[in-house]
């Protein structure tokens, strides 16, 4: 029978065949560690001893994104030797430290309607059934009130940016005149 055989008693694995030892068990720092046998020179079939190398972004993300001095220490702790020091960007922890950068409110309060707008364009690739290429996105910031318009092209974009200023002039026109005459909200 081939394989490797683990005599529990004293902690090691020997190869099935040959009868060498291979590695043993045994305790370092409080954790359990495997070291390597010696190669036997006088062996036919001679075993190469592998010391634990891990590149740095596996080890980050195996101790959940701790910075590179952690991961240094623990690495140097538990003997293993770290490959690819110089990679340590992480995008998700530039992601994580964005979200506390950022403000959750919009920087600008609108006090009425249509005192502010953001307007988005999203373009879909590849077209929608009906050959829309974009879709253009209206918020308005006091009201939160959502318009989404579909285009096919940049000219309609630019079309429904005229038609969208037209709607709000017109609107802010009938709503200026009705606080100017009070008595035409009631013809």
């Amino acid at each position: 029978m081939q394989g490797v055989l683990w005599n529990q008693k004293n902690d090691t694995l020997y190869h099935s065949d040959t009868g060498q030892m291979l590695m043993e068990l045994y305790n370092f720092n409080g954790v359990p560690a495997i070291q390597g046998a010696r190669p036997n020179t006088n062996n036919k079939h001679p075993v190469t001893v592998a010391l634990a190398v891990v590149p740095y972004m596996k080890m980050h993300s195996r101790l959940l994104h701790a910075s590179k001095g952690v991961i240094t220490e623990a690495c140097r702790r538990a003997g293993i030797a770290l490959t690819h020091k110089g990679d340590d960007f992480c995008e998700g922890c530039v992601r994580g430290k964005m979200t506390d950068e950022l403000g959750k409110e919009a920087p600008i309060q609108a006090e009425q309607p249509l005192d502010f707008i953001r307007v988005d364009v999203v373009s879909h690739s590849p077209p929608a059934m009906l050959g829309y290429r974009s879709s253009v996105h209206i918020i308005d910031v006091h009201s939160n009130y959502h318009w989404v318009n579909f285009a096919r092209s940049k000219k309609e974009i630019l079309s429904e940016r005229s038609r969208l200023d037209g709607c709000i002039q017109r609107t802010l026109v009938v709503d200026w005149c009705q606080h100017r005459n009070p008595s035409s909200l009631h013809t």
